[in-house]
């Protein structure tokens, strides 16, 4: 059969390989009519996860057509099923709490030691995902066998359903609704820059900084996210101007340029600062505040939130060289007045740039 295989950093070939056999009772074998690319699988792709061998067939998520049965299977020849990512045989005390992805049977104990030293704790087998995790070919394939397949499988009773309705119950819709149970999502308030409220919310999880359609609110100007309060459970809104922050506080402040940083900074450093990866280095100053890093933006930028990169450089296009960066703790705006005075009076860097 034809497989997806994984041969090496960024070295992934569709081959020839063996076709899959029932190697126990409760396995079956699966003709795989749609799967997909996970983003976990970027992992494997950049060689990121260890004890991957080439060859090793890849992918798990996949759903299909039951063509085989071992004698202990609850599956029947014929069945659609989805196939969760996860391996695991439902009579271990993990398994009987529901608690799936830790089984304790399906990955070889060896296995679970050396997943235990990457994840902190054992896990149980998956499909297509090192030999961590047993070692077990994956769904990228033509066939695959299901191990433990009177748990796992998922049959889909109803053929109007078409496999793009279904096949995301195999792990991604899952994890997200995983995640979404443990971030305890709660309906909030929709308010303007003064406070008011001005409309409803069913999760702040739904929206983000800059974002301007969808906010379900009737308004003579267009209104954008300005602000996310995750303990109020409060989405702000204001207009596009309301977006521009001036100074960025960092985190996790990484400098690779000449000397030392608290040695160097001073009353500030000129620089060029990339905060949105799709616009180009903008004049800044770094300077430490309060034993922090703050970045003053000349020209400000938008639609700037907490967990996004900032990136230094020497010059603002070619051979620009990279002289450190942090990640955004929060930004401001200066008020009105003080960006009246700073616009009357351009930096060097702002010459520079115009020069």
């Amino acid at each position: 059969m034809k497989a997806i295989t994984w041969h090496g950093k960024h070295d992934v070939r569709c081959e020839t390989v063996d076709d899959p056999e029932i190697l126990n009772p409760r396995d079956a074998i699966i003709r795989i009519t749609s799967t997909a690319i996970c983003g976990s699988d970027l992992h494997l792709y950049d060689a990121y996860i260890p004890s991957m061998k080439a060859g090793d067939v890849l992918g798990h998520e996949f759903m299909g057509e039951v063509v085989e049965v071992g004698g202990r299977s609850t599956l029947k020849v014929g069945q659609r099923v989805v196939v969760p990512f996860t391996i695991s045989c439902g009579a271990c005390y993990h398994c009987t709490k529901q608690q799936y992805s830790a089984c304790e049977n399906g990955n070889p104990a060896d296995n679970q030691d050396l997943g235990r030293e990457l994840y902190g704790e054992p896990m149980s087998a998956l499909f297509g995902y090192s030999h961590l995790t047993g070692g077990y070919a994956g769904g990228q394939a033509e066939y695959v066998r299901v191990p433990f397949s009177d748990v796992g499988p998922l049959v889909i009773p109803d053929d109007s359903l078409e496999d793009e309705k279904v096949l995301f119950l195999s792990d991604i819709l899952p994890t997200g609704w995983m995640a979404a149970e443990n971030c305890a999502i709660e309906p909030g308030d929709i308010v303007d820059l003064d406070g008011r409220v001005i409309g409803r919310h069913q999760g702040i999880v739904h929206f983000t900084v800059g974002q301007r359609k969808g906010l379900g609110i009737a308004s003579a100007a267009p209104l954008y996210v300005v602000k996310l309060d995750a303990a109020g459970r409060r989405v702000v809104v204001g207009p596009r101007e309301a977006l521009r922050m001036d100074r960025i506080r960092l985190r996790d402040v990484n400098w690779i340029g000449d000397g030392a940083l608290e040695r160097v900074i001073g009353d500030g450093i000129e620089m060029f600062v990339r905060v949105r990866s799709t616009r180009a280095p903008q004049p800044a100053w770094l300077r430490a505040i309060d034993g922090a890093y703050e970045v003053e933006l000349v020209a400000g930028e938008e639609g700037v939130s907490p967990g996004q990169a900032c990136v230094f450089y020497d010059a603002p296009s070619g051979q620009a060289r990279v002289l450190g960066g942090g990640f955004i703790k929060s930004a401001a705006a200066k008020n009105t007045a003080a960006r009246a005075v700073q616009e009357t009076i351009a930096p060097p860097l702002v010459e520079a740039m115009r020069g």
